[in-house]
């Protein structure tokens, strides 16, 4: 972690305990408390048959595309304080992870993993929130193992991307269950390039290379549902 990300967390953390003071006596819809914990999810839940062709399925005597099975989850959680009962600073963290498994004449086995946070500012008016995140750090991991019909490994390598950074936008309308708790409907838009990438091969080290630049960067963006929990206290 770079000293200014570190000096931008540090004054994030700070505020947290600084901002309580500054409207204790207000708070948010229906008496709710202004200490603000967001967890939101969506499950990933993918099928297809594209190991031979694109568009999936196979020619005669292509062999058999098997099926490719993807599961994993994505999760973000967000911490921090809604000053007045709608102005929030806070900080956002996100973890996703899925495997991608296939079976057919060539098996394998792809998992995907990202680890990404960064500082988050929004406005809440009644159940309805807007919320911004600067991505200050992402990391983006991709495993490739491939078994050829004969049982020997066709690949075997790994993909890191990484010292990323972008943007996240969170909407959502959150319905109150209690004193303290909502549940409620998210959409989040996220776009996010990296700067450099990893690879390690374990079939051939010499293909293997560490922290090498893009000269285009590498870029991610997604809209995608999730359903939302959040306490206020």
């Amino acid at each position: 972690m770079t000293l200014n990300r570190s000096l931008t967390l540090a004054a994030i953390a700070a505020s947290l305990f600084v901002t309580p003071s500054l409207s204790h006596a207000q708070r948010g819809p229906g008496g709710m408390g202004n200490f603000y914990l967001e967890g939101a999810f969506t499950p990933i839940l993918q099928g297809a048959n594209e190991s031979i062709q694109t568009g999936g399925g196979s020619f005669p005597g292509e062999g058999n595309p098997g099926t490719d099975s993807t599961t994993g989850y994505d999760v973000r959680t967000t911490l921090g304080y809604a000053i007045g009962g709608q102005y929030f600073v806070g900080l956002s963290y996100r973890m996703m992870s899925s495997t991608l498994k296939r079976e057919g004449t060539i098996s394998g086995e792809f998992p995907v993993s990202s680890t990404e946070y960064g500082p988050t500012l929004g406005y809440l008016y009644g159940g309805w929130k807007i919320m911004a995140t600067y991505i200050l750090s992402s990391e983006w991991k991709k495993g490739f193992k491939e078994t050829l019909q004969d049982g020997s490994l066709g690949s075997n390598y790994d993909i890191k991307n990484h010292d990323g950074n972008g943007f996240m936008v969170n909407v959502g309308y959150n319905f109150s269950i209690t004193s303290w708790l909502q549940l409620g409907p998210s959409l989040i838009y996220r776009n996010v390039s990296y700067a450099k990438q990893t690879k390690t091969n374990k079939l051939d080290e010499s293909q293997s290379y560490t922290d090498k630049a893009f000269d285009t960067k590498a870029m991610q963006s997604d809209l995608s549902p999730y359903f939302t929990i959040i306490a206020r206290f």
